[in-house]
């Protein structure tokens, strides 16, 4: 998952099916990112 956020509040990203990794890239300035969870089915 590529991501960028400038002065934002990222709550509650979930990645669903994908590959067996996964990475989270994010450029963030001045942002709050909270629970960010990768998950299978």
């Amino acid at each position: 998952m590529l991501n960028y956020a400038k002065d934002a509040d990222v709550v509650g990203n979930l990645v669903r099916g994908g590959a067996e990794k996964c990475t989270f890239i994010y450029n963030a300035h001045a942002a709050r990112l909270r629970p960010l969870r990768a998950g299978g089915d």
